[in-house]
C-alpha cells in the first residue's frame, strides 16, 4: 500500500515538531551556526573541574541535544514514511553529521571529567544540584579505565558516521529492496509486507501462519550473502570500539 492510499487519521502528524520542511531546514541552519555562538562548547575546554562550569556545560549540551533530537525525529519519521524518498534520508544524514560535529567539539568532556578523583565524582553524584546528571557521573566513574585522550576521543567521535553504513545499508535492504512475495489473505492477493506478516502470525490459522512464514523468509534467503555482509559490518563496528577502548570483549563493553 502506498502512503497516499492511507487515510489521514492513520498518519502521524509531525507539525508538533516542524510545520514544514522549510521550517526544519531553517532550524538546522540556525543550530549549525549556533556552534560558533550560543553553543560554543570550545570555551569550556580545560574548565570542567568545578561545579559551576560543569553545570553550565551540561545544561548547554542538553539544550543543544534537545534541539538536535527534534530535528532528527522529524527527519527519521519522514524518512520512514517512504524510504525510497532520498530527500529525507539526506535530512537524517545531515542531523547525524551535526551530531558527529558535536561529538568532536566536546571530545574533551569525558577525558576532563574522568581526570577528577573519585572523591570529587562521588560528591557530584550526591549533590542535589547535580541530580539530573548523577547517572552520567556514575558512568564516568565506572568507565575511567577505558577513557582515552581528547585527541583519541575526537577520532572515535568522527568514526561514528562511517561505521554505521552497514546498518544503514541493512535498513534500505530490509525496507525497500527486500523481494517480498505475495500472499492470499483476507480475501485478496497482496504483498506480504513486514506489517502483514505480523498480522498473519498473530491472527490467522496455523496453516496460513506456516505459509506466511515460509514465504516471508524465502525473501531473506535470496539476499543471504548481502545480509551476512551487513551483519558482519555491525560486528566489526563493535570489535573496533572494544579494541580501541581496551575492553576485554564486546560483552564486557
Amino acid at each position: 500500500m502506498e502512503r497516499s492510499e492511507v487515510q489521514e487519521e492513520y498518519k502521524w502528524d509531525l507539525r508538533d515538531l516542524f510545520e514544514s520542511d522549510e521550517k526544519w531546514e531553517k532550524e538546522l541552519s540556525a543550530l549549525e551556526k549556533s556552534l560558533e555562538g550560543e553553543y560554543d562548547f570550545q570555551k569550556y575546554k580545560g574548565t570542567l573541574n568545578n561545579k559551576k562550569n560543569i553545570l553550565d556545560f551540561f545544561k548547554k549540551e542538553e539544550e543543544f541535544s534537545g534541539r538536535l533530537m527534534r530535528l532528527y525525529m522529524y527527519a527519521a519519521l519522514k524518512k520512514d514514511e517512504d524510504m525510497r524518498v532520498a530527500k529525507y534520508a539526506g535530512y537524517v544524514g545531515k542531523t547525524l553529521a551535526l551530531n558527529t560535529k558535536l561529538g568532536t567539539l566536546t571530545a574533551f568532556e569525558t577525558p576532563e571529567l574522568s581526570a577528577l578523583d573519585d572523591e570529587t565524582l562521588d560528591k557530584f553524584i550526591a549533590d542535589p544540584d547535580m541530580a539530573a546528571y548523577d547517572y552520567a557521573f556514575k558512568r564516568i566513574r565506572a568507565q575511567k579505565k577505558y577513557v582515552l585522550s581528547e585527541k583519541e576521543e575526537r577520532l572515535l567521535a568522527l568514526s561514528q558516521d562511517p561505521l554505521t553504513v552497514s546498518f544503514d545499508a541493512f535498513q534500505m535492504l530490509d525496507n525497500v529492496e527486500l523481494p517480498l512475495p505475495e500472499i492470499e489473505f483476507d480475501g485478496k492477493t497482496q504483498p506480504l509486507t513486514h506489517g502483514l506478516y505480523q498480522v498473519i502470525q498473530f491472527s490467522a490459522p496455523r496453516e496460513k501462519r506456516e505459509e506466511a512464514f515460509k514465504k516471508y523468509y524465502s525473501a531473506y534467503k535470496k539476499i543471504l550473502t548481502t545480509l551476512a555482509v551487513t551483519y558482519y559490518g555491525n560486528v566489526k563496528q563493535d570489535m573496533f570500539y572494544q579494541t580501541a577502548r581496551g575492553y576485554e570483549s564486546c560483552l564486557q563493553m
